[in-house]
């Protein structure tokens, strides 16, 4: 949601209270953790410090923000009771010059009557405390059996001045990366409710993170380093949440809720159950072949955002956010050993306009920086990569493209054209349609349906490879139905319409076991297909 003074109102009137993190870093799993890409065109920028460039493009964001948020705050008489500087910062950096020109921006635009907060772990507390600003710690289910440690690391932080114990994000779930298998990092609704009784009865404050589930809608989705493994977020971001992203409810939403109803006390008494969001299922939707990516760059590439270089160029140094960028070069040699250990993320490569191979150096668990050819003198090699998600926890300058030179048995390639591709418009390819029956990655399918049922729907991408899928004109998101753990692409029931709705397939894996040469069916879901 980008109206937040909508947000803000919607809450007043649901007698909600807000928590605002206006960042500028947020986390949230979300692409470069809320830091604008563009941020990175700046020669050797640190993000998250006290770097001039930084702080300048932060403090004049804030100039912006923070005003539009002050006539929302509490003590003047609007639901915003806290506002968070930055978000766990010390266990990424101890930049005490940057956390305080953020502290003082914010007492600046929003007056010194604000409750100012931050929120680490309670082991990286230390370089996340500003003076000042009260300092509160998150934790999930280690609090059963380390909350009271947890709360006096919190005290000492504060210099044991007062306040209440604060978990500013309990974790009753967890976010998903592509290929993950199991729920392992779930907690069940037992623990939640465990640990929301310890909290209760420690006369602590505590806020769910998250309580609604949410999507990571077109490529706005995350990554992450586990281990010295890249793992890129899945585009749900449901998070085992007690409410679903549709807004459903599931067994920890009810424990809570039984739990809050028998406490005497309670000034707000929860009101009956709402009923369950509408959802409908919907067979055998038609999907035709209409070309591939190459045959429709004259809508998907303009020809001003091309640039010819000896070498490649990367997304940030083409203005190109997220999406795609594609390469291409002619070969003045043949060769057999093909390096992309530069590219991030994934490159898909073709050879004459046939894919020989995907590279993916940073992928796990399939990592493939090389590639054995056959290539010969005047083959046109084009690798279009995709930007899979920049970081979002560490915020290292995660450039995307091809970052390092591609080298063809050990030589550099020179003499690149890089063009940003617009991959949305691919969404006005009109009929009459001409495509091979032959499959090739990049392949576009396009159908139309009348929706059968009313509220939301899900795709079922189960027997689809990796792509991205859009509907109306709108981007759902990436699907990867090979990898999983999500096999559904969630669509919201505003984005259908009463008459025809048309979807937008790009497949950039394999073909579906529901085509038949040129014609593919797709089935409409009731519920999800939860992380098979």
């Amino acid at each position: 949601m980008r109206n937040f003074s909508r947000f803000f109102e919607l809450a007043a009137q649901n007698e909600l209270a807000v928590i605002v993190r206006p960042g500028p870093y947020i986390c949230g799993e979300w692409e470069n953790g809320g830091l604008p890409y563009w941020l990175l065109k700046y020669p050797n920028i640190t993000q998250r410090s006290s770097d001039i460039n930084f702080l300048r493009e932060s403090l004049a964001w804030w100039d912006v923000l923070l005003p539009m948020i002050r006539p929302y705050l509490w003590q003047n008489n609007g639901p915003v009771i806290m506002v968070q500087i930055e978000n766990e910062y010390g266990g990424f950096g101890c930049d005490h010059t940057y956390l305080r020109a953020l502290r003082d921006k914010a007492i600046e635009k929003l007056g010194n009557d604000t409750v100012l907060f931050t929120t680490d772990p309670p082991e990286t507390i230390e370089c996340g405390v500003i003076s000042g600003v009260y300092a509160t710690v998150d934790f999930g289910e280690r609090g059963l059996v380390l909350a009271d440690e947890y709360f006096k690391i919190q005290a000492d932080a504060n210099k044991k001045k007062g306040g209440p114990s604060v978990n500013s994000e309990f974790y009753p779930g967890w976010y998903r990366t592509w290929g993950e298998k199991g729920i392992e990092r779930d907690s069940s609704a037992s623990v939640v409710l465990e640990l929301t009784e310890k909290l209760y009865h420690l006369n602590a404050s505590f806020n769910y993170y998250m309580f609604h589930g949410g999507t990571n809608f077109g490529f706005w989705n995350g990554a992450e380093y586990a281990a010295g493994i890249k793992l890129q977020l899945i585009t749900s971001y449901d998070y085992f949440a007690p409410m679903t992203e549709n807004g459903d409810y599931n067994d920890k939403y009810t424990a809570i809720r039984d739990f809050i109803s028998g406490i005497k006390e309670w000034p707000n008494p929860p009101k009956p159950l709402p009923p369950r969001p509408k959802t409908f299922a919907q067979s055998r939707v038609e999907l035709t072949k209409v070309g591939n990516w190459f045959d429709f760059e004259s809508k998907t590439i303009d020809p001003s955002r091309c640039v010819q270089s000896p070498l490649a160029k990367t997304f940030e140094e083409l203005d190109q956010a997220m999406g795609f960028v594609k390469y291409s070069v002619r070969l003045n040699v043949g060769g057999s050993v093909l390096d992309g250990s530069g590219i991030k993320d994934f490159g898909y490569v073709f050879v004459n306009k046939q894919f020989v191979g995907r590279i993916s150096p940073n992928y796990h668990p399939h990592k493939v920086s090389v590639l054995q050819l056959s290539l010969k003198r005047n083959d046109l090699l084009e690798i279009v990569v995709e930007n899979q998600g920049r970081l979002t926890w560490e915020t290292i300058n995660d450039f995307k493209g091809i970052v390092n030179p591609v080298k063809l048995d050990g030589a550099q390639l020179t003499g690149w054209t890089s063009c940003a591709v617009d991959v949305q418009q691919l969404v006005n390819v009109t009929p009459p349609f001409s495509a091979s029956s032959i499959f090739n990655v990049g392949d576009v399918f396009h159908g139309d349906f009348i929706a059968t049922g009313e509220g939301d729907t899900f795709i079922d991408v189960s027997s689809w490879g990796k792509g991205v899928v859009w509907l109306n004109g709108f981007n759902l998101g990436r699907y990867w139905g090979s990898a999983g753990p999500q096999k559904y692409i969630y669509v919201p029931a505003p984005l259908i319409t009463t008459g025809k709705n048309s979807l937008v397939f790009v497949e950039l894996e394999r073909l579906s076991f529901n085509c038949r040469g040129i014609q593919c069916k797709i089935d409409l879901l009731d519920h999800p297909l939860l992380y098979q």
